[in-house]
């Protein structure tokens, strides 16, 4: 089945807002008096960037891992240095064991639109050792834009007033745009293709040439549309992070 790249304003049913977020705050809620989890993660550089500071980079990773958390309706997370070196601890009143928030804070959020010609390629389908951004060989997927092109004010997860599906709402900005309507206005009845991490989340004929808004609308659940709304909006984690223990804290307190 083939899947559509839509122009037009949607309207949104539920709007991301990141006002208010940062690495730290002052929780409505607390791990003590309302129970929750607790997450200790670890910050190492990625492997294509193994040299980079990871001190200078903490204060930045803990700022995108507040964000998404608030973006995705945690509002009462805290993110803070953790007491060993290179090591975040991430606070959740009320989210019973936590397990549900991994997915979120451990993912890279690294999207590209890559060219896949005239071939589709299945939704969840790994890309990584195919995706190309510069000197690409034959049977390379180039990178035509990445996430960083995006106006994360116009990122928002909603559904299709017409068939109920859930979807993400994307806008670029500056010459992004202009590339884009460009682009889309030239390859007609090719496949325009979206991955995060890698992994393929949309496939999409290009139907016509896009101007404004385009839809991210690849078989998701609206958890799903919800969550990559957040990991957009809030930016790609500058560092790579895997999950150290996951503790389940009782109330203590009155």
């Amino acid at each position: 089945m083939k899947l559509r790249l839509t122009l037009g304003v949607l309207a949104c049913a539920l709007l991301l807002s990141l006002a208010g977020c940062g690495a730290t705050s002052a929780p409505g809620r607390t791990l003590q008096r309302d129970g929750g989890a607790r997450i200790t993660l670890h910050a190492v550089c990625f492997p294509d960037n193994a040299n980079c500071d990871v001190k200078a980079r903490m204060n930045s990773a803990m700022g995108v891992l507040a964000r998404r958390a608030s973006a995705a309706g945690y509002h009462d997370v805290a993110v803070r240095a953790g007491g060993e070196a290179q090591t975040v601890v991430v606070e959740a009143p009320g989210v019973g064991d936590g397990k549900q928030l991994l997915p979120l804070l451990t993912s890279r959020g690294q999207l590209f639109y890559i060219d896949t010609g005239g071939k589709a390629l299945a939704v969840g389908e790994d890309a990584t050792d195919n995706i190309c951004e510069s000197r690409c060989t034959p049977g390379k997927y180039t990178v035509l834009f990445r996430g960083e092109d995006l106006d994360l004010s116009q990122v928002h997860a909603s559904t299709d007033q017409t068939t109920g599906q859930p979807l993400v709402t994307f806008t670029f900005k500056g010459d992004a745009q202009k590339r884009f309507a460009v682009y889309t206005g030239s390859h007609i009845g090719q496949y325009l293709t979206i991955t995060l991490d890698g992994k393929v989340i949309e496939s999409a004929v290009i139907q016509s040439q896009i101007t404004g808004p385009g839809q991210i609308s690849g078989a998701l659940t609206m958890a799903e549309a919800t969550a990559l709304a957040a990991q957009l909006t809030s930016g790609e984690l500058p560092l790579m992070v895997t999950v150290v223990n996951v503790e389940q804290v009782t109330p203590t307190a009155k």
